[in-house]
């Protein structure tokens, strides 16, 4: 099985209904509302386009190593915990709206790009763990929470520019990341247990938030911290 093209009236695409299908490498699915989970894990789809999906389930791309483009539906409500995870040719993401949940991308170890645009809401704990080409992210501004892990060892990620809707930064969320600097706006209440632990390229950090709770081991201790 090499190519599937599903008729108009299919919305949805059933759980593991073509798990390890793994010569699999085009699909259309432009009349797809709904994906289950572990649906298209382990094929070899290259490039996916889901202009309806309103929700992407558990693991249904994960695995997916040939995947390098997908277009994602501005009527996104959801993708779920590691839909896209060990896509390692993924070169870049442009989540329009949703939820993104845990671990969604963890993996991508290609992955460069991360656009994600003000609806979306929610980043998952470890949605980008492990993103080592990971370079650049742009935040939604209805961003809240940086959960923990969520770019854990992203050693290519060098500058992040926080929105000033984020009210807390969890546990080792940007552990092991390539950040030199980085600005914690006013909007910052807390900052987990060692979120900013191993980065070894961090040399100043900005606190707009006098009262923010720090977490133990923070920053590492070469940081210079000041308070603005």
């Amino acid at each position: 099985l090499t190519v599937v093209s599903l008729d108009s009236c299919v919305s949805v695409v059933g759980r593991n209904s073509f798990y390890e299908c793994t010569r699999l490498s085009h699909v259309d699915l432009r009349s797809v509302v709904e994906i289950g989970d572990n649906a298209f894990e382990g094929t070899s789809i290259k490039v996916l386009s889901v202009p309806n999906a309103e929700s992407i389930g558990e693991s249904s791309f994960m695995g997916c190593r040939s995947l390098v483009r997908i277009h994602l539906s501005r009527k996104l409500r959801r993708i779920a915990a590691f839909a896209f995870s060990d896509d390692t040719a993924l070169l870049s993401v442009h989540v329009p709206a949703g939820d993104v949940g845990a671990s969604a991308f963890m993996g991508c170890t290609s992955l460069r790009q991360v656009v994600l645009s003000d609806s979306v809401h929610g980043l998952g704990e470890a949605a980008f763990l492990g993103c080592v080409s990971l370079d650049s992210v742009c935040f939604s501004s209805s961003v809240s929470e940086i959960a923990p892990m969520t770019f854990w060892g992203c050693a290519s990620l060098e500058s992040v520019v926080l929105p000033e809707t984020v009210r807390s930064i969890g546990k080792e969320a940007f552990a092991g990341s390539g950040v030199k600097r980085i600005d914690i706006p006013r909007s910052v209440k807390e900052i987990g247990d060692g979120a900013f632990a191993r980065c070894e390229h961090l040399k100043e950090v900005v606190l707009r938030n006098p009262d923010v709770l720090l977490g133990n081991a923070a920053f590492p201790k070469e940081a210079r911290i000041r308070y603005m």
